[in-house]
């Protein structure tokens, strides 16, 4: 059986196997434009699955837009893993992760992931 820890844990695995691939490739990139790069994308999605939450719970087909929103969150937690992944080959990957624009996204997504899942609780008690 199939829990949804293990199947999150899969898709970061997924994306961390992702970024060693990419490693190589992006070594030459600097770390502080790789950061700023995880840093949008990070916000782009975080933004679009509360939008997207948002949509199903006040809007109707409630089902497909979760669907929508469970992609984006597979999305978010596969650029994470392959955050690691790229991190993996590189002489400075201490610096890498833990510069600002990286712990800034990670606070972001974290924020709205607990956002997302309290209002998620908390609608169910209004239906």
């Amino acid at each position: 059986m199939l829990y949804r820890v293990d199947y999150i844990v899969a898709v970061m695995l997924a994306g961390f196997a992702l970024g060693a691939l990419l490693s190589r490739p992006t070594a030459g990139v600097s770390s502080s434009r790789l950061a700023r790069s995880y840093y949008i994308v990070a916000i782009v999605l975080s933004v679009l699955r509360a939008g997207v939450f948002t949509e199903g719970m006040l809007g109707s087909h409630a089902k497909s837009w979760s669907i929508v929103g469970g992609c984006i969150g597979d999305l978010l937690g596969l650029t994470f893993g392959a955050l690691f992944g790229l991190a993996i080959r590189r002489q400075d990957a201490r610096d890498f992760l833990t510069s600002s624009s990286i712990l800034d996204a990670k606070c972001v997504a974290l924020a709205f992931s607990f956002a997302h899942g309290g209002s998620a609780r908390l609608l169910q008690w209004f239906r």
